[in-house]
């Protein structure tokens, strides 16, 4: 009897004990902040391809877009792998440059399966991928970037590229400057000076027929001790430049430049989703090819294509206008994907009010 008893109390605690480990752990480490628009994406179409798995997920936000020191920087690292060690995740998701470079390729080799994304760089230069490491590459489309400007401003020659010096501009601008392109590249002129932006625009307004824009969310100028506000920095644009503007960079056409050829971070936090549950499943990192994700989304600024006397060609003007707004200030809703019209058709493009 006692010997039946021990057994079953053996086998209680075996149970409990598997119960007591719970779901799985995924700690998704953010580069940028909380706040910022492209992590959200990010973060939405990870869970979204998660769906209902049971998971035990967590996030944490290194904020190196706000803060760019390199004290902040080492700072937040040590504040990740506190994070980590505690945490203690099954998988770690890994996204944008900053987070790869301090973080994770000091876990290449580790126990811990590692999926990054929205990565600019080569993904050699953090040692990816490995044995526990897979990932999702980001890339911009610059061809059609700048079919979308040609068709919006036909007579562009020249044109000169801005951008601001956080790590993923200076990889995606040397990634332009090497690239065949339409239209003869002026320049590319990159800097966290916002008085360096003003008098460069002021210049192309002679010397090319356009200007192109990244990122401009580490401007600085006298006045300030932080990072201008986006925002901020398109207005004055816009009120001092009189040339059509193409954007590699997402959110600055609802600030009111003229158009975008840009990623969606929903797409980057979906693929590595997918690669997150197949670890899960039991697939090994090794064994999940590294993909690269370059869905572009065309997006054209009506308002704007007006000032500077453009007309919009009716392709465009027979896409759905996701930000368009009724007369009560509401967003229309869109219509749900059908067979004949795909979701992902009506993303391609939109025309912005």
């Amino acid at each position: 009897m006692k010997r039946i008893l021990w057994v079953m109390a053996v086998l209680i605690m075996v149970s409990f004990m598997g119960c007591a480990k719970g779901p799985p752990k995924v700690l998704v480490v953010f580069s940028y902040s909380e706040e910022h628009v492209w992590c959200t994406e990010e973060l939405d179409g990870l869970k979204e391809a998660l769906g209902e798995k049971e998971i035990n997920l967590e996030t944490y936000y290194m904020d190196t877009k706000n803060k760019t020191g390199e004290d902040w920087k080492l700072e937040s690292a040590e504040n990740t792998e506190k994070k980590i060690k505690k945490f203690k995740p099954k998988v770690l998701v890994l996204f944008d440059d900053n987070a790869c470079e301090l973080v994770g390729k000091n876990h290449v080799g580790d126990k811990m399966s590692i999926v990054f994304a929205g990565v600019n760089n080569d993904p050699s230069v953090y040692n990816f991928p490995d044995g526990n490491v897979t990932g999702v590459i980001e890339r911009n489309q610059f061809d059609k970037a700048f079919e979308l400007l040609k068709s919006l401003a036909p007579d562009v020659k020249k044109i000169a590229f801005i951008s601001d010096e956080s790590p993923t501009s200076q990889l995606v601008m040397a990634r332009l400057k090497e690239t065949e392109l339409p239209i003869e590249l002026v320049e590319v002129f990159v800097s966290n000076d916002f008085n360096g932006w003003k008098e460069k625009i002021a210049e192309y307004q002679t010397t090319v027929d356009a200007i192109g824009f990244y990122s401009c969310f580490t401007l600085t100028d006298e006045t300030s001790e932080t990072n201008l506000p986006a925002e901020m920095v398109v207005k004055w644009i816009i009120d001092n430049n009189k040339l059509p503007e193409l954007c590699l960079y997402r959110y600055s056409i609802e600030d009111g430049f003229l158009c975008e050829y840009s990623l969606n971070g929903a797409d980057q936090g979906k693929a590595a989703g997918e690669m997150v549950i197949s670890i899960l499943d039991g697939t090994k990192p090794a064994d999940i090819p590294v993909v690269t994700v370059d869905t572009g989304y065309k997006v054209i600024n009506e308002k704007r294509a007006a000032e500077l006397g453009l007309t919009i060609p009716e392709e465009g003007e027979e896409v759905a206008m996701a930000e368009k707004e009724t007369e009560e200030g509401k967003p229309v809703e869109e219509e749900e994907a059908t067979e004949e019209k795909p979701a992902e058709s009506k993303k391609t493009k939109r025309v912005v009010k």
